[in-house]
């Protein structure tokens, strides 16, 4: 209904509020909430109520809109007193009375300065020398001011450089309300060396101050600048004579890396806190530690924030991992332009707050499911307490913490890296590529943790202060999202050499580079409330907008270059209602309509690169992925601007997707003709890119087909789990939430399909038929097959160049020998090769490959009249292509048996059934943190055990069916019984 003419329907949401910290406290709640379309006319009537049903004053401002004008998301801002580890329920109200409030906060503005106060804390901000605040007050007694120079910052020179030495460039108010208050000066240092983004917030009641400190290298004359130190003073009332930090007290407290703190000399391996508190106020540096190197001193009475610490010596950082040394050069700090970072300073001026309360997490409020999901803004969020997709989520969070757990491991730290994750090609930084941000987001939204949205913050915080490029002499490619590279903006490319962070921008940082991201960031604003994130995406958005949109005139090899970039066009256009990020993205998908062959399977075919063919020549057809980023940029259109074109086209591809798709295998190809015919052997690790889009066109399509391969690649998902490391996550969190979104409204809009329901029991029926085409085996080192021929025939042998292996052997060696041990063939070649070898078995009997190669190739073995047997020696290992099924035999005579399957780069699930067809036995391992391989450091992970006890000895041989569901490699030990394995349903015997 109308609520008193503001034209807002009326609604109660309800939230939860959680203190995690054991702390007693009053915190600020800061917050987007959102809204359905047509909901919400105004902010007027808005109020928020505690748990005893009591409105508390609130701050509310609405921040994107729809296309009716209506509010799509408002801010939502209150203090929330808590006790320690509560969690309580808080509503919002649409139509009721807002709490009685008289804000004391205000602020006053002439040609010279600020002047703020906030009912307790008075200050002064200069508009002509940016100073931080001066004068500063607390009811009404002198608590001190910051140094004159503002914020100081050393070049390699030695040379100071201030922000008060130039007038700053733009001083306005960000945020004004009656609880919170937000006054911005961006300018340059002095020299022009550097620039500079301060935010100083304000609240109402309250001697604290938030300052957002952001550091950007607008330096141009020098791809790289070095600098030596950068540093604020605080002037105390009260002469600090010691910095006290986590109950110790001293002249200098000084975090090297996140293994290394001096403290007055005295060194350990522990973390400093970042809250502590010195002459008359209490502060806190956020995640100080993890953000190195930082150090605090107490100097001549005055406090100073060493934002970045003078280095001791020309060694420093050097004792750190190869891909941490990169910002450290010879005593100074190295940045290259364009790139910047943030620092988040917490003050409280009357050194009433203790440190640990300062330092105390954010409160993350948890917005109903029910309410999220009406909204019909985020995609795959439940609509009530039954969640049909909760298998999955809970082995996205186990992937999730082993993800923080690889985190640790990696030491992904330090003031250019926090927030980022190490990349999987052993060089480069990932630059949260796949927009892991948004994914995060996501499950947050699904499952209501509260550590992933943290970490969703702290990836859209890193791409926006260290991946989005803010200076470059070509304006071209200011605003452009750097892809995966060495020291996030060095070479992308694995196998070029030498590996440098120095790199000339080129195409491969332009937004065609197929690696741009934004609704991870415009989350972290709708959500959050952060806007440098929201305006890293902004500076992005023009140049989608100027740059990529118009300029790129053809798809090429790699299609994603549009379809990622009209996905992140579509995602600023629904956070801003902005109809020139629509525009800029119905160019892209124009292209995309134009090059679409619907007489040649419905895709885009071209002349494919022999990676993508398989080293096949003068092939025609497309990488299943890459079509599914299209389908997928072309699913967000139509949600926006549905057309009968962009609806053909999205069907069309749709299905070539599906008919590619094997249901044997539970995925795709890497590479595919336009006929759908197979250039690779199909797997399931790039399921969550191919899907969403085939689901959408599925939908539109109503192809009851379509939905049950998605309830297959459900199924799978949730056995197998997601691995932690590399993309694998983003690619999992940012895209199931749509293909959940889709298949829900299938099964809405077609009732006799039926909802989707996790039932292993079922997949592994449907899994129990057939066998696998190829043996696919690439360990251990010493390896080895045993042929049974039935009469002379022909072996044919075959090796697959498979992977990457750092230091290996040159060449691969192997031999065939008869039953006497006589060699009757030998071979060898360079461990880079592909080959097949057709070998004459001169008689019936049994022979012997017996192959020497070091995993950088997996090996197959076939014959017409033949019976071929892998044995599984100690860590026997096969390249898994998602679904594998073998016969392992089972010795007369065996009364107890047990197999160990463990995956090699993710968890594993594996099945056993007897010669009858039923279940025997299943196995669940757990995912890696890291692959298992050999030249790489192990840790102890928990395999799947299948442990089978039979009531009597088996009288004969049998062959027993192994099933076994992974993204990777799989690893297998047998115990109690030699064991071998056969693609054919005959068991070994001697």
């Amino acid at each position: 209904k109308d609520v008193k003419g503001s034209g807002n329907r009326h609604a109660v949401i309800d939230f939860e509020l959680l203190e995690e910290d054991g702390i007693a406290r009053t915190s600020f709640i800061r917050f987007g909430m959102p809204f359905p379309e047509g909901f919400l006319k105004a902010t007027e009537g808005l109020s928020v109520t505690d748990p005893a049903g009591k409105a508390v004053p609130a701050q509310f401002k609405a921040i994107s809109f729809w296309k009716d004008k209506s509010i799509k998301f408002v801010l939502v801002q209150f203090d929330a007193n808590l006790k320690p580890r509560e969690k309580s329920v808080w509503k919002l109200h649409t139509s009721a009375v807002p709490a009685a409030f008289e804000s004391p906060l205000k602020y006053t503005e002439n040609a010279d300065s600020f002047n703020v106060s906030t009912g307790r804390l008075t200050a002064k901000i200069s508009k002509k020398k940016f100073a931080l605040l001066q004068d500063v007050r607390i009811d009404g007694r002198k608590a001190g001011s910051f140094s004159a120079n503002g914020i100081e910052l050393t070049d390699e020179q030695g040379k100071l450089h201030t922000t008060s030495g130039l007038v700053p460039d733009k001083v306005f108010v960000e945020e004004s309300g009656p609880l919170h208050l937000v006054i911005r000066m961006d300018g340059k240092f002095s020299g022009k060396i550097a620039s500079y983004k301060a935010r100083m917030t304000f609240r109402a009641n309250s001697p604290i101050v938030d300052f957002s400190l952001s550091y950007i290298n607008t330096n141009l004359k020098n791809e790289f600048t070095d600098i030596e130190s950068l540093k604020a003073v605080f002037i105390p009332a009260v002469p600090a004579e010691k910095i006290s930090m986590d109950g110790s007290a001293a002249a200098r407290i000084f975090q090297h890396n996140d293994k290394k703190l001096d403290v007055d000399g005295k060194i350990s391996k522990k973390r400093i806190s970042g809250a502590g508190s010195a002459g008359n106020i209490s502060f806190y540096l956020r995640d100080a530690a993890l953000r190195y190197p930082k150090a605090f001193t107490a100097k001549n009475g005055k406090i100073v924030f060493e934002l970045l610490p003078k280095q001791p010596d020309k060694k420093f950082g050097t004792e750190l991992p190869y891909y941490l040394l990169f910002p450290f050069c010879e005593g100074f700090y190295r940045l290259k332009w364009g790139m910047g970072f943030t620092e988040d300073l917490r003050i409280d001026f009357s050194g009433k707050t203790a440190p640990a309360h300062l330092a105390a997490r954010d409160i993350v409020p948890v917005i109903d499911a029910a309410w999220v999901c009406n909204t019909r803004i985020f995609p795959g969020v439940p609509s009530g307490k039954v969640n049909n997709f909760a298998n999955w989520d809970n082995k996205a969070l186990t992937g999730f913490y082993a993800h923080m757990r690889e985190k640790e491991k990696n030491r992904e730290y330090g003031f250019l890296n926090y927030g980022d994750h190490f990349g999987e090609r052993g060089r480069n930084w990932n630059n949260n590529e796949y927009d892991l941000a948004h994914g995060l987001f996501m499950l947050f939204l699904r499952t209501g943790n509260r550590d992933v949205f943290r970490l969703a913050r702290l990836a859209a915080r890193h791409q926006a202060d260290v991946d989005i490029i803010k200076a470059y002499p070509d304006p071209m490619f200011i605003g452009a999202n750097a892809q995966h590279g060495i020291g996030h903006t060095g070479i992308s490319y694995q196998r070029e050499y030498p590996a440098a962070w120095s790199q000339s921008m080129d195409a491969s940082f332009l937004g065609t580079n197929g690696h741009t991201w934004t609704e991870g960031m415009t989350e972290a604003w709708l959500l959050a409330g952060d806007v440098i994130p929201m305006e890293a995406t902004l500076l992005l958005g023009e140049h989608l907008v100027t740059y990529t949109a118009p300029l790129l005139v053809r798809l090429s090899t790699h299609e994603r270059s549009a379809g990622w970039s009209a996905i992140a066009l579509l995602g600023i256009y629904r956070a801003t209602g902005n109809p020139k990020y629509l525009e800029a993205a119905g160019l892209l998908i124009g292209l995309i309509l134009d090059e679409q062959k619907f007489d040649l399977g419905g895709a885009w075919p071209h002349i494919m690169p022999s990676d993508h063919s398989g080293g096949h020549k003068n092939t025609f057809g497309n990488c299943p992925y890459l079509v599914g980023i299209v389908t997928r940029a072309l699913r967000e259109y139509y949600a926006v601007a549905p057309s009968p074109a962009v609806k053909k086209s999205l069907i069309a591809g749709a299905n070539w997707l599906s008919r590619g798709f094997s249901s044997r295998s539970v995925g795709w190809p890497y590479g595919m003709a336009y006929d759908n015919k197979y250039y690779h052997t199909p797997g399931s690790g790039l399921n969550m890119l191919i899907s969403p889009g085939m689901m959408a066109g599925g939908r539109l399509e109503k192809n009851p087909e379509i939905y049950k391969q998605a309830k297959l690649i459900v199924d799978h998902s949730s056995l197998v789990g997601i691995r932690a490391t590399s993309n694998s996550l983003s690619i999992n969190l940012c895209n199931m939430p749509v293909l959940f979104e889709e298949m829900n409204r299938f099964a809405e809009e077609n009732p006799g399909a039926g909802v989707y329901k996790f039932s292993p029991a079922v997949m592994a029926k449907m899994l129990s038929g057939g066998v696998s085409s190829q043996f696919r085996m690439r360990g251990p080192t010493d390896k080895e097959f045993v042929v049974k021929a039935a009469k002379a025939d022909t072996l044919e042998l075959e090796r697959t160049r498979y992977g990457a292996r750092p230091k290996g052997e040159p060449e691969f060696r192997f031999a065939v020998k008869n039953s006497a041990g006589k060699e009757i063939y030998a071979g060898k070649d360079a461990v880079s090769s592909t080959k097949k070898w057709s070998i004459k078995l001169p008689a019936a009997g049994t022979y012997k490959v017996i192959i020497h190669d070091d995993w950088s190739g997996i090996w197959h073995a076939a014959g017409k009249n033949c019976t071929v047997y892998a044995r599984i020696m100690r860590d026997y290992d096969f390249a898994n292509a998602s679904v594998a099924r073998q016969y392992l035999t089972v010795p007369a005579g065996t009364r107890s048996f047990t197999v160990e399957v463990t995956g090699v780069h993710g968890g594993c699930i594996s099945f056993l059934l007897r010669p009858d067809g039923t279940l025997a036995a299943t196995g669940d391992g757990e995912a890696a943190i890291s692959p298992q391989l050999p030249w790489m450091k192990r840790q102890r992970i928990r395999a799947g055990v299948l442990k089978v006890n039979l009531d009597a000895p088996t009288d004969k041989a049998q062959a027993w069916k192994l099933i076994t569901l992974t993204d990777g490699d799989v690893k297998l030990n047998v115990k109690g019984m030699t064991g071998y394995l056969s693609l054919k349903p005959v068991p070994f015997s001697e």
